[in-house]
């Protein structure tokens, strides 16, 4: 939620060197200067967001890092790389799979769609949706879901679904 993370490990298993690279925004949520900059500070309470370029940002720094603690001929041996995200952090993309707040992440340029909050990816711990999951909750039980059953009985307020509608 706050940084990128780097490691570097050989074929046995041993860890190499590892860096941290923090997200130069942090979280954009209420009162943050990160929300006043973007939104001017209107931000619903219970929206907690992303710059996606700085997760791509943060990595290339995080993995640069780790690689040069790593010493000489550490980049000639890299066999593989590995990317994970919190799995209900939502990012919205155009059809080319460019960021919505974005026309050209490259490049950093920020389409019409970057003063408008719901073009921003939403944070596992976005909890912008409360009605939107009480809906959901209410049709599962009225339609007695089977699949229910298997996440405890309740679709929770941090899952993709509620965030979609």
């Amino acid at each position: 939620t706050e940084s990128a993370r780097a490691i570097l490990i050989d074929r046995a298993g041993k860890v190499l060197a590892s860096a941290v690279a923090p997200y130069a925004s942090g979280q954009i949520i209420p009162g943050s200067p990160s929300a006043r900059q973007r939104f001017g500070g209107a931000l619903p309470a219970s929206f907690a967001l992303q710059d996606p370029a700085e997760w791509l940002d943060a990595m290339a720094s995080a993995t640069r890092e780790t690689v040069s603690a790593a010493g000489p001929g550490a980049r000639d041996r890299i066999a593989g790389l590995g990317v994970a995200f919190t799995s209900c952090t939502m990012l919205p993309c155009r059809a080319d799979g460019c960021p919505l707040p974005y026309t050209d992440l490259g490049a950093g340029t920020a389409s019409s769609l970057a003063s408008h909050p719901h073009a921003w990816p939403k944070l596992w711990k976005h909890h912008g949706a409360v009605e939107q999951t009480a809906r959901l909750n209410e049709l599962a039980r009225a339609r007695n879901e089977p699949w229910l059953r298997r996440y405890g009985g309740v679709i929770g307020l941090e899952w993709l679904a509620p965030k979609i509608f």
